[in-house]
């Protein structure tokens, strides 16, 4: 499958203390903040969305290094919004030091409780490897709700949403 449990919800919730972290510069790059995943289109076969907002941002780039030989992700490149400090990006190496998948995380501000919070809306993931990918518009969802990871993770979600 193309997601791993540490995949999502991309950053937002990482085990801090597994990880070593290091902010090595930043880069003017297009991503995807500010975003209306109403528009976002897909046809079977797609590997992007159709209808996607980007904005260039100077992001700031974290490098991220597992802690202990041996895990599936031993580094990866984060660039991080420098406005709501959202992880918008990221590249992912295996244990070969070659480039493994793309994540590419679309935000949009939500009113929540009287402040505007950068909430992920759509995910893009591609594994440029064994040349597939995963997206997923998690849509408009009720902040206090809480996430299924069982029926994110299901065999049937990630068969409908792979390509």
């Amino acid at each position: 499958l193309d997601w791993i449990q540490d995949d999502f919800p991309d950053g937002f919730d990482d085990k801090l203390h597994v990880n070593n972290y290091k902010i090595i510069g930043s880069k003017k790059i297009l991503l995807g903040r500010h975003i209306n995943s109403d528009v976002f289109e897909r046809e079977q076969g797609m590997t992007l969305y159709r209808g996607i907002q980007r904005e260039l941002i100077n992001a700031f780039v974290v490098e991220v290094d597992y802690k202990k030989p041996g895990y599936v992700y031993p580094k990866q490149l984060w660039y991080m919004d420098p406005e709501t400090w959202a992880i918008l990006a990221k590249k992912i190496y295996n244990g070969q030091g070659q480039l493994w998948k793309t994540m590419a995380v679309y935000t949009e501000m939500r009113d929540i409780g009287g402040g505007e919070v950068a909430m992920p809306m759509a995910y893009s993931l591609v594994d440029l490897i064994r040349r597939h990918g995963t997206l997923d518009i998690i849509g408009k969802t009720d902040i206090d709700s809480k996430l299924k990871r069982d029926s994110t993770f299901s065999i049937r979600n990630l068969d409908r949403r792979s390509y």
